[in-house]
């Protein structure tokens, strides 16, 4: 790539004083560690709930509380939703039952009062108001209680209220059966779960608002308009882009094409146009981790030892020697 474009990529992130970096989860857990020391080195803003059709972190009181290994040894699973089983290895069992049921808030709230009626383990405190004579919440619940170990599988689209009747439903039961929840993301997320669990560890600042602020030391997090809105108070936005189509990238984790650099103007006399840096593309299989919805991380390739390295990781690297190293401590023009 053309160093001149790599400097004038710095150059206009150096002179803005409200940089923004997205489209984070098209990354990989290295690439993500290297665009968070870019975002310190500016003083830059990460973005990290702009991933397509799947909530931020903290919106969910259910969280992640198994894998898809732990869901396929319970001896019960229920699919909430159309949620789609984890897909067992060669050779591995899936559990002995597998029940599929409603996701609106009156079907766990029906499961619940099925619950209740028939267990001396709900404390009365807990009681709900619903009606449980719905066979299903019946048969449900009777599986439930002859259940060990049961995995409950939220898809995305799941509403908040009702993920939360989930996590109360499984705290009425702990004493009985231990029921997990595993809460599936979109499957256009990426790398959104490596996102948000590398950049809380890195900065120490929750994502749950869709974004650090890395100007603030330490890292704060940040709340950000949604929609067309989101990016409106940043004045310089570097964006990991895609622009394959989706049949190319299809089963593809991380898609990147290119970066850009753009930076807004005052007026159109003083606009510039924007920078694209692009990715060189690999011909074979990527030494670089992801991490699934479950937390487990996994290398997106069998043999790294004998792959290329993460092309978007080199170009990072480049655009970060290009930022002069005091540029976070005296902000710049900022």
């Amino acid at each position: 790539m053309p160093d001149a474009d790599l400097q004038r990529a710095a150059d206009l992130l150096v002179s803005a004083r409200a940089p923004a970096i997205i489209g984070l989860y098209r990354l990989s857990l290295e690439a993500i560690g290297l665009a968070i020391t870019l975002a310190e080195r500016l003083g830059a803003t990460l973005v990290v709930g702009d991933y397509p059709s799947s909530p931020s972190p903290g919106e969910h009181p259910v969280s992640i509380v198994t894998t898809h290994a732990g869901a396929r040894s319970s001896n019960l699973l229920i699919l909430v939703n159309g949620a789609t089983p984890p897909k067992s290895p060669d050779g591995e069992s899936m559990p002995q039952t597998i029940m599929t049921m409603g996701g609106h808030l009156d079907d766990v709230l029906q499961l619940r009062a099925a619950l209740e009626n028939t267990s001396n383990t709900t404390p009365a405190s807990r009681a709900v108001s619903a009606r449980s004579d719905s066979p299903y919440a019946t048969e449900i619940a009777n599986a439930l209680r002859n259940a060990t170990r049961a995995t409950v599988l939220l898809p995305h689209t799941i509403d908040p209220r009702t993920a939360g009747q989930w996590h109360a439903l499984a705290a009425d039961q702990q004493t009985a059966t231990r029921i997990d929840g595993l809460h599936i993301t979109h499957a256009n997320a990426g790398n959104a779960r490596g996102v948000a669990e590398v950049v809380a560890w890195r900065t120490g600042a929750t994502v749950a608002f869709g974004a650090v602020d890395c100007s603030t030391n330490p890292p704060t997090p940040r709340r950000i308009a949604t929609g067309g809105d989101a990016l409106q108070a940043f004045d310089a936005v570097l964006e990991f882009v895609d622009d394959r189509s989706t049949e190319s990238a299809a089963g593809t984790r991380l898609r990147v094409t290119h970066v850009t650099v753009t930076r807004k103007a005052a007026s159109d006399a003083a606009r510039t146009s924007p920078v694209r840096i692009d990715v060189p593309p690999t011909h074979n299989p990527t030494a670089a981790r992801v991490m699934d919805a479950d937390g487990v991380v996994r290398w997106s390739c069998d043999d790294p030892t004998v792959a290329d390295t993460d092309p978007a990781c080199a170009i990072l690297e480049q655009l970060i020697g290009h930022i002069p190293s005091s540029t976070s401590d005296t902000g710049g023009d900022r």
